[in-house]
């Protein structure tokens, strides 16, 4: 298993409005299997395995979510989502910014881990209907 990169995000308490920073640790276990490596004080280390680090990613949110949290990573902006071809090729580790009714270009590609602030991310499931729009919004004009 090679680690590939370490990062320090911030995490906001949704009860407390408060800040924390934890570590996220990515690994690559072989072409197939992506391993990230979520440490935080107040949380149990836990390691989440998929098939890129946007789904490793993903999972985490969700079980952070669970305990009060959002992770303040590009990965988590609700206006962020990686291509297919980001996926596979690049791993997960880029993500596009999308705007309702235009299609991304080289130009809105963000780095997944980056820092991002509070006002831009939000929940899975939050993501996922604004990513749901921008298809629907793209293919409607």
């Amino acid at each position: 298993m090679q680690k590939l990169n370490q990062f320090e995000l911030p995490l906001y308490n949704i009860k407390y409005k408060k800040t924390s920073n934890c570590t996220i640790a990515i690994y690559e276990s072989n072409r197939r299997i992506k391993i990230l490596e979520f440490e935080y004080n107040f949380l149990e280390k836990q390691q989440f395995q998929a098939s890129d680090f946007f789904n490793c990613l993903c999972e985490l949110r969700l079980v952070l979510e669970k305990h009060g949290y959002l992770i303040l990573c590009n990965g988590a902006r609700v206006d962020c989502y990686p291509s297919g071809m980001a996926r596979e090729m690049g791993r997960g580790l880029k993500v596009y910014q999308l705007k309702l009714g235009q299609r991304a270009n080289r130009n809105d590609l963000l780095k997944t881990f980056d820092v991002t602030e509070v006002s831009q991310v939000g929940t899975v499931e939050e993501q996922q209907i604004y990513i749901q729009n921008c298809y629907k919004s793209i293919r409607q004009s």
